[in-house]
């Protein structure tokens, strides 16, 4: 196969035409294009997202949310609640996840942080209009006090936070 026709090969319906999305080669793997490591059975990524990626949740503070704890944890919280809706093959949410970690640390006590995976929690996706991610909400009181689509920078979180607690 021709590097063009890889290329074309890899092409999706993801944002602006991005090469990878859930499905990327399958479930099996294939292999068949430059992106595309067969060692690994998913797209090729520098060392710093490979790290990212392997610690996604890795902080004791970052709490796992879905639609059976959401109500519980999230809606009927005293405190506010940062949640970071995001999939595994998202690379802006990978890149995210450093930053979700050190708010979680930071915020220990004062708030909780926690991320939802939109590809196992459909439900809560679409009841909180997730259209593109990495999507982090600000709850208050059960409420949404500030919605963030995109990458954020630190402060830019930390601010919202503030502002709701």
């Amino acid at each position: 196969m021709t590097l063009a026709k890889r290329r074309s090969h890899c092409r999706g319906p993801f944002e602006g035409g991005a090469r990878f999305g859930p499905a990327h080669h399958g479930v099996v793997g294939g292999g068949d294009c430059e992106a595309f490591d067969t060692r690994r059975r998913g797209p090729l990524l520098s060392p710093a997202v490979r790290h990212m990626e392997n610690n996604a949740m890795a902080s004791k503070n970052v709490t796992e949310f879905n639609e059976s704890n959401f109500e519980q944890e999230v809606l009927q919280s005293a405190q506010p609640v940062l949640v970071d809706f995001w999939a595994e093959w998202c690379g802006p949410c990978r890149m995210l996840a450093p930053t979700i970690q050190k708010i979680a640390d930071a915020y220990e006590g004062k708030a909780k942080v926690g991320k939802v995976d939109t590809d196992a929690n459909r439900e809560l996706a679409m009841k909180y209009g997730i259209s593109a991610i990495p999507t982090v909400i600000i709850f208050k009181n059960g409420q949404v006090a500030q919605k963030f689509v995109g990458l954020k920078s630190e402060n830019d979180l930390k601010q919202a936070l503030d502002s709701a607690g």
